[in-house]
C-alpha cells in the first residue's frame, strides 16, 4: 500500500509487506475478513501520530496472545498480524468506513481484556497471556434515519422542505439515492406526478460529522382548478434498499377557495413518559383534525420555562432546557410532575384553532447510583459491600481496581459478583495480605462493564484508604417463632425470620435439629418448610404429628467469613381445628374373632384394616368368624386390605361402613364378596395372577386397577344373578401401570351367569402410569354400549373377540391425552372419537361404510387391512374426520393395494404400511395424501421389509407435481434389515428424510422421484439407495444425522443436471457422484469416493479413505508451466496420511501403471511442469482464488498429473490438499 505524511487510511490486504507502518500522521489501519491471505504473517508498527487499528465486523480472530506493549492475532484463514507497540494505538471494534459507521474505542488494555478475552495485560518481561479462543467481531448497526417534511400542506409556487435526520454522525459523506411517487393520502387526495413539481431532485448527501441534510421541492403553478394532490420520497442506499422510518406525505393546493373552518384538536389527551429522556425525545403525538388538512402546531400556554417543543405533525418532544436533568420536565424528584400545555392546530389557510389543554406526566424510574458501604478482607481477597444489589452481568476489568499494600500496588487477578445479583464484590489477589498489612482500594469506573445496579445505574468512583480485616462474628440470640400447621403450602412459605446483629450478614446455616430435613434457611435469614417438611403427615407442618416444637441451631457467616456461635431458633407448629380428624385406625387381623359383635374398630377418618388368608395352617387372619365394622369414614373412605396366600375366600365374615376392597393374590384364587353391601371400590393391587371376585353386589362399580405386570389378568369381576339391569356404568382406574406392550392385561366383567343385561358402560381412566388392557365380557349380553377413556397417560385397549366387540358402538377417548390405542373391533357400526394426543384405531377386516372415526387433536392413524382401505370409494365409505395416517395393517402380499387417501376425510397427509413377511408385496399406491403444511412434511411409515425385489410402493401427494410446490416427506424405515431392491415411488416431492432411528437392520432400496432435490439421511443403520432412479435434479445429500457406525451408500444421477453436495457422518461410506462439479465431504470412516466427472472437491474426513477414477477424462488437466494454474477444471482431494488415490480405471493400459510407478518418492517431486513429463508437483493451493501455484515456500498441496494413453503427456490433472507428497506409487494407486 501506498502511504504519505498525512492521515492515510490503510486496509491491509494480502499484497502488503511483512511489516506495514505509514509513518507520520493520524493513520488508520482496517483489518477485515478475508483480506489477508491464508497463512500470510504481517507486523504493524507505527509509533508516530495517534493511530487507530480497526476491526470490521464478521472477523474471526482464531487465537490471540496478548504481551506487554505487544500483541498477536491469528484470524480464521490462518494469517497472522503482530501489533509493536500496541499500547500507541486505538483499537475501534466493528464499524464500516464504507457506509459511516464508527465502532466503539477502545484502549490497549481495555482492547485484550474485553474484546480479545484475555485476564489481564502482562508487565514487561512476563509471559504472553492468551485470550478467547475463536473470538468473533460482529458488525455494528447502521445508524437510524429519518424523513420529515415541512410544510405538510403546500400551495402551488410554495417551497417544501424535507429533512433527513441520521441518529448518529457518519464517519464518511454519505450519498442517498431519491425516488419521487404519488400518494393519495389513504384516499382523501389525487396522486401528483413528478411534472406537478419544478424539479424532482434524484440524490441527497449527508456530511461526515453531520446529523441533518435536507433537499426542497416547488410545485409548479398550474392553470385551471386543481383538486389537492399528494406526493412523497423514498430515500435508498447506494445499493437500492430503504434507509430510515418515515415517508411523510406532502399534499398540494391550487389555493382553493377561502377556508374559513378552524381546526379542532381532541380533547382530554393525557401522555405519560419516564424521567432522563434526551432532548428531542418525543413525549406524544397530539391528534387533531381538519376539514382540508392540517399545516402546523403550536404551544400557546403552559410553556414558561420552555422545556416543550411541537412540530407541524403534532409531536412534542423536549427541548434542550428540558432535558436538563435538572428540570422538572425530565426529574420526577423536581416537581411538579404533571404540566397541562395549550396546544392549537393551524391548516393551510391560515385557521388556528382555540388552545385544547394536554396533559404530559413525569413518572419515576430508579436513577439512584448504588453506593459503597463497607470493605473486609482475608488473606488472598477484598469484599467490597454496597448498599443495593448489583447486575451480576456488569463485571469490571481487575485493571479498573487498584489495591495498594502500603506504597506497594497488588495486581486483582479476577473480579466476582454474586450471580443473579447480590450486594457483594469479591477482588481476588495475587500477593497473600498478612493481618498487619495497610490495605486501600480505589476504584475507577471504566466505560464498559462498570459496576451497576439492574436499572443501569453506575457506581461512581470511591476510594476505601483502610481495608481491615474483621475478625468479629456477627452474633445470632434465642429467637422464637409460631405457625399454624397447614398455613405454609410451598416451599417459599416463609415461617420465620431469624435476624442477626453485629455487621454485614452474608448468609445463615442451619445446623442442628434439623435430621429430618423439614426446614430450609436462605441468605436473608428467612426459614421455609423444604419438600419433606410441607407433607401433610410431617410433623413440621401437622400438628396431630408429634413433636410439635423444633429447635434449630442457626450460625450466621458475614462477609468477611467470620461464624457466628449457633442460636436456639425455636418453631412451635400451632393447632388448626377445622382438620381435627381422629387419627385413623391401621390395624391388623388377628386368627381369632374380630373383635365382638356391635365394637366399632375404626375412627371417623379413613381406616385400613389389614387381614390374610392362607394356604398355611395357623396363619389365616381374616376369615368367616370376623366381625368388621369401621364406622364413619373420611374423603376417601375406609379399606378392608386382604391377601390372599395360596388360597381363596369363601365368604362369611360380617363387614359394615367399609368402602374399599383392596385384595392381592399370588396365584389364581377366588374371593367370595357376599354380604359386603358398603364396599363400592374393588382394589386390585398387584396380584401376580388372575384373581377373581365372586357375587358382587348392584353397587360394586367402581375399580381400581395398580402395577399389574405385562400377560397377567386384571382380574375377572362376577357379580351375582339379577343385580345387573343393562343400566349401570362402571368406573375403571388405573393408579399404576398395568399391562405391557405387546402383553395385554385381561379385565374380565359381567354377571356370573350369561344374560342379556350387563353393564350399559364402562369408563376407564389412565391416571397414573400407561394401560395395556383386553376388555372380556360375557358371550350373550347386548347391554354394553359405551365405552368412555380419560386421563393423561397411554392407553391401549383391546375388545375380546366376544359380544363387547359388536355391542360397544361408541368409544369415545375425547378426555384422554396420553394416546389411545384401539383394537379388536368387530363387524358393527362403530362411532370412535379420539382424544388430544396421538390415537390409533385398527379396524382389521372390519372397516364398513357405516363406521364413522373422528381423530381429535395430535396425529391420529386409522388402520385396517389394505384390502378394507382399497375398497373405500367416493359412494361407499366411512366417515372420518381429522384421520391424518391411513395404515394398511396386513400383509397384502401379491395383491396389488391401492388406496385413495382423500376418501379419508381430506386431513390424510401420512401413511403407514405393516410388515409385508417374507413374500413382499408386488405394488402398493397411496393416491390423494394432503400435502404437509409449509415447513413440515409428510410421514411415510413402513413397519418392516420394503418389498420383494421388483416391488414398488408409490406415494402421491395432492398437487405435488404443480409448478410452484416444494413438498418434503419423512420416510420412517422401522424393522429388520432390508436387502431387496423395491422402490419407493415419490411423484413430485422436492425434500426428502430417510429415518432409520426406529430400524434395527440395513436398508436397501430404490428411490424413483423425479423432483428430488434435497435428501436427508438420519438414524443409526446402514442406508443403501441405488442410483439409477435417483432424481438428476437433486443438489443435497445430508447424512450427517446417521449416528455410531452407519454407511451410506449412495450413486447421483448420472444424467444430474446440476453438481451435488453431498455431506456424511462416521460409516464407511461410499459415494459416486456424477458427471458435474460435485462436492463430497465424509466424516470419519473409511470412504469409498468416486468423483465421476466435473470439477469434483472431494473429502473423505478422518480414516482411511479411497478415492477412485474409474475412467479417462474425469478431471482436467491443468495448464502447464511455471507460475499459477486455475484449479476451475480439476478435481480438488482433501487427503490425510494413509489415504489411497485409485487411478486404475483412469489408465489405458498396465504400461500406464508402470509410468507412473516410476515417479518414485524421492528425486521425481518437481516444482516446474512441462507437457511432457508425468510428475507430482508441489506448491500453493488457494481455495478462495481457485489457484495452484508451483513452488516450495507456503507448500500445502501436491498436483499430480499423468496420462491416460501410452505416452508421457499429462492429460489428467488433480489437487491432493494437506500433503507435501504421496508415500508409494504401486500399479496406478498412489497412498499418501
Amino acid at each position: 500500500m501506498a502511504f504519505t505524511s498525512g492521515n492515510d487510511v490503510n486496509i491491509l490486504q494480502a499484497s502488503d509487506s511483512s511489516v506495514v507502518g505509514a509513518g507520520a500522521g493520524n493513520d488508520k489501519y482496517i483489518l477485515a475478513a478475508n483480506q489477508l491471505g491464508a497463512g500470510q504473517t504481517i507486523t504493524l508498527s507505527d509509533a508516530q501520530g495517534s493511530n487507530t487499528l480497526q476491526l470490521i465486523g464478521g472477523l474471526t480472530i482464531t487465537s490471540s496472545l496478548v504481551a506487554n506493549n505487544v500483541a498477536q492475532l491469528t484470524l480464521s484463514n490462518g494469517a497472522v498480524v503482530n501489533i509493536n507497540g500496541a499500547n500507541n494505538f486505538s483499537y475501534e471494534i466493528g464499524g464500516d468506513p464504507l457506509t459511516g459507521v464508527a465502532g466503539v474505542v477502545q484502549n490497549y488494555s481495555t482492547f485484550a481484556t474485553t474484546t480479545l478475552g484475555a485476564a489481564s495485560v502482562p508487565p514487561a518481561g512476563s509471559a504472553p497471556v492468551p485470550g478467547t479462543p475463536n473470538t468473533t467481531i460482529n458488525p455494528t448497526p447502521a445508524s437510524a434515519y429519518t424523513l420529515t417534511a415541512s410544510p405538510t400542506f403546500v400551495a402551488e409556487g410554495s417551497t417544501a422542505t424535507f429533512t433527513l435526520t441520521a441518529a448518529t454522525a457518519p464517519t464518511t459523506d454519505q450519498v442517498f439515492h431519491l425516488t419521487f411517487a404519488g400518494d393519495t393520502n389513504s384516499g382523501t387526495v389525487t396522486a401528483a406526478t413528478a411534472a406537478d413539481l419544478t424539479s424532482v431532485p434524484t440524490t441527497v448527501t449527508l456530511l461526515a460529522g453531520q446529523t441533518t441534510t435536507t433537499f426542497s421541492v416547488q410545485p409548479t403553478i398550474n392553470d385551471g382548478n386543481e383538486s389537492l394532490e399528494g406526493f412523497k420520497f423514498n430515500v435508498l442506499d447506494p445499493s437500492g434498499a430503504p434507509v430510515g422510518t418515515g415517508t411523510p406525505v406532502v399534499m398540494i393546493s391550487n389555493v382553493p377557495d377561502a377556508d374559513t373552518t378552524k381546526p379542532v384538536v381532541a380533547p382530554a389527551q393525557s401522555f405519560s413518559n419516564p424521567e432522563n429522556q434526551a432532548a428531542g425525545f418525543t413525549l406524544g403525538t397530539v391528534a387533531a383534525t381538519d376539514n382540508v388538512g392540517l399545516n402546523s402546531f403550536a404551544i400557546a400556554t403552559g410553556n414558561d420555562n420552555n422545556y416543550f417543543a411541537i412540530n407541524n405533525l403534532g409531536q412534542i418532544t423536549l427541548t434542550a432546557a428540558g432535558a436538563s436533568l435538572t428540570a422538572a420536565s425530565n426529574d420526577f424528584e423536581t416537581l411538579p410532575n404533571a404540566f397541562s400545555l395549550g396546544v392549537t392546530a393551524t391548516d393551510a389557510a391560515g385557521n388556528t384553532s382555540d388552545p385544547v389543554n394536554v396533559t404530559l406526566n413525569v413518572t419515576n424510574v430508579d436513577d439512584t447510583p448504588p453506593t459503597f458501604d463497607t470493605a473486609t478482607r482475608s488473606a488472598t481477597s477484598i469484599t467490597l459491600t454496597f448498599n443495593e444489589n448489583l447486575d451480576s452481568a456488569s463485571v469490571p476489568s481487575p485493571a479498573d481496581f487498584v489495591v495498594k499494600k502500603g506504597t506497594t500496588s497488588i495486581a486483582v487477578t479476577s473480579v466476582g459478583l454474586v450471580a443473579g445479583g447480590g450486594k457483594t464484590v469479591t477482588l481476588s489477589l495475587a500477593t497473600a495480605l498478612a493481618d498487619a498489612d495497610a490495605v486501600s482500594v480505589v476504584y475507577t469506573k471504566p466505560g464498559i462493564n462498570p459496576l451497576q445496579d439492574a436499572a443501569g445505574n453506575d457506581v461512581l468512583n470511591f476510594t476505601v484508604s483502610s481495608v481491615t480485616k474483621d475478625v468479629t462474628p456477627p452474633t445470632v440470640a434465642a429467637q422464637t417463632f409460631s405457625y399454624q400447621e397447614g398455613a405454609p403450602t410451598t416451599t417459599s412459605s416463609v415461617v420465620a425470620t431469624v435476624v442477626a446483629g453485629g455487621g454485614d450478614v452474608a448468609s445463615f446455616a442451619i445446623t442442628t435439629g434439623n435430621g429430618n430435613g423439614f426446614f430450609a434457611i436462605n441468605n436473608s435469614g428467612q426459614i421455609t418448610l423444604t419438600t419433606v417438611g410441607l407433607a401433610s403427615t410431617a410433623a413440621s407442618n401437622d400438628f396431630e404429628t408429634t413433636p410439635n416444637t423444633f429447635a434449630l441451631g442457626v450460625t450466621a457467616t458475614d462477609n468477611a467469613g467470620n461464624v457466628s456461635t449457633a442460636g436456639t431458633i425455636t418453631l412451635n407448629v400451632t393447632d388448626n381445628p377445622a382438620d381435627n380428624l381422629a387419627a385413623p385406625i391401621i390395624a391388623s387381623l388377628t386368627t381369632g374373632a374380630d373383635p365382638a359383635a356391635g365394637v366399632v374398630l375404626g375412627s371417623n377418618n379413613d381406616d385400613i384394616i389389614s387381614g390374610l388368608v392362607s394356604a398355611a395352617a395357623g396363619e389365616t387372619t381374616f376369615s368367616s368368624a370376623d366381625f368388621i365394622n369401621t364406622g364413619d369414614n373420611g374423603s376417601a373412605g375406609d379399606t378392608l386390605n386382604i391377601e390372599l396366600r395360596g388360597a381363596s375366600y369363601t365368604g362369611g365374615a360380617t363387614i359394615q361402613n367399609v368402602e374399599n376392597l383392596k385384595v392381592t393374590t399370588g396365584t389364581a384364587q377366588n374371593f367370595n364378596s357376599n354380604g359386603m353391601t358398603s364396599v363400592n371400590k374393588i382394589i386390585n393391587n398387584a396380584s401376580a395372577a388372575a384373581l377373581t371376585v365372586q357375587n358382587m353386589h348392584a353397587g360394586m362399580l367402581n375399580f381400581e386397577l395398580n402395577n399389574i405386570a405385562g400377560g397377567v389378568s386384571a382380574g375377572v369381576y362376577q357379580y351375582a344373578a339379577g343385580q345387573l339391569t343393562g343400566s349401570q356404568v362402571a368406573k375403571v382406574v388405573l393408579t399404576g401401570p398395568v399391562g405391557a406392550t405387546g402383553a395385554n392385561s385381561a379385565f374380565t366383567i359381567g354377571p356370573v351367569v350369561a344374560v342379556a343385561n350387563s353393564l350399559a358402560e364402562i369408563d376407564f381412566e389412565a391416571k397414573s402410569g400407561a394401560g395395556f388392557v383386553t376388555l372380556t365380557t360375557d358371550a350373550v349380553q347386548t347391554s354394553l354400549k359405551t365405552i368412555q377413556v380419560t386421563g393423561t397417560n397411554a392407553f391401549t385397549l383391546a375388545l375380546a373377540a366376544d359380544q363387547v366387540a359388536t355391542t360397544a358402538t361408541t368409544i369415545n377417548a375425547g378426555g384422554n391425552s396420553g394416546g389411545f390405542t384401539l383394537t379388536g373391533l368387530g363387524a358393527a357400526a362403530h362411532t370412535v372419537t379420539g382424544g388430544s394426543g396421538s390415537d390409533l384405531f385398527a379396524f382389521g377386516a372390519n372397516l364398513g361404510a357405516t363406521d364413522a372415526i373422528t381423530g381429535g387433536d395430535g396425529t391420529d392413524t386409522l388402520s385396517a387391512n389394505g384390502a378394507q382401505l382399497a375398497a373405500v370409494t367416493a359412494a361407499v365409505k366411512p366417515t372420518v374426520t381429522t384421520v391424518e395416517t391411513l395404515m394398511i395393517a396386513d400383509d397384502v402380499g401379491a395383491v396389488a393395494t391401492t388406496v385413495d387417501a382423500s376418501l379419508f376425510g381430506g386431513s390424510v397427509s401420512n401413511a403407514r404400511v405393516a410388515d409385508q413377511g417374507a413374500a413382499g408385496v408386488a405394488a402398493i399406491t397411496f393416491n390423494g395424501l394432503k400435502a404437509a403444511a409449509s415447513g413440515s412434511s409428510n410421514n411415510i411409515r413402513l413397519d418392516g421389509d420394503v418389498g420383494a425385489t421388483g416391488g414398488t410402493l408409490t406415494f402421491n401427494i395432492l398437487n405435488a407435481q404443480d409448478a410452484g410446490t416444494a413438498n418434503a416427506v419423512t420416510l420412517d424405515l422401522r424393522g429388520g434389515a432390508t436387502t431387496a431392491t423395491s422402490a419407493v415411488v415419490l411423484n413430485g416431492v422436492e425434500t426428502l428424510t430417510v429415518d432409520t432411528t426406529n430400524g434395527t437392520g440395513a436398508k436397501t432400496f430404490n428411490i424413483t422421484d423425479a423432483a428430488l432435490q434435497s435428501l436427508t439421511v438420519m438414524g443409526g443403520q446402514n442406508v443403501t439407495i441405488n442410483g439409477a432412479n435417483l432424481g438428476a435434479g437433486v443438489t443435497t445429500i445430508n447424512a450427517t444425522g446417521m449416528t455410531g457406525a452407519a454407511a451410506l451408500t449412495a450413486t447421483l444421477n448420472p444424467a444430474a443436471t446440476s453438481g451435488a453436495a453431498v455431506t456424511t457422518a462416521g460409516g464407511a461410506d461410499v459415494i459416486v457422484g456424477s458427471q458435474l462439479n460435485d462436492t463430497i465431504s465424509t466424516a470419519g470412516g473409511a470412504d469409498d469416493i468416486t468423483g465421476l466427472g466435473g470439477a469434483d472437491k472431494l473429502n473423505g474426513g478422518t480414516g482411511n479413505d479411497t478415492f477412485r477414477y474409474t475412467a479417462a477424462n474425469q478431471t482436467g488437466v491443468a495448464t502447464f508451466g511455471t507460475g499459477s494454474t486455475s484449479t476451475a477444471t480439476l478435481d480438488v482431494l482433501t487427503v490425510n496420511a494413509g489415504d489411497q488415490i485409485s487411478l486404475a480405471g483412469a489408465m489405458t493400459t498396465a504400461a500406464n501403471y508402470d509410468f507412473l510407478g516410476t515417479l518414485q518418492v524421492a528425486g521425481n517431486l518437481s516444482n516446474t511442469t512441462t507437457t511432457t513429463t508425468v510428475q507430482r508437483v508441489l506448491g500453493v493451493y488457494d481455495a478462495t482464488a481457485g489457484t495452484f501455484t508451483v513452488g516450495v515456500t507456503g507448500a500445502n498441496a501436491v498436483m499430480l498429473n499423468w496420462a491416460n494413453n501410452d505416452d508421457t503427456s499429462s492429460d489428467e490433472s488433480i489437487i491432493l490438499v494437506g500433503v507435501n507428497d504421496v508415500t508409494s506409487v504401486t500399479d496406478g494407486v498412489l497412498t499418501v
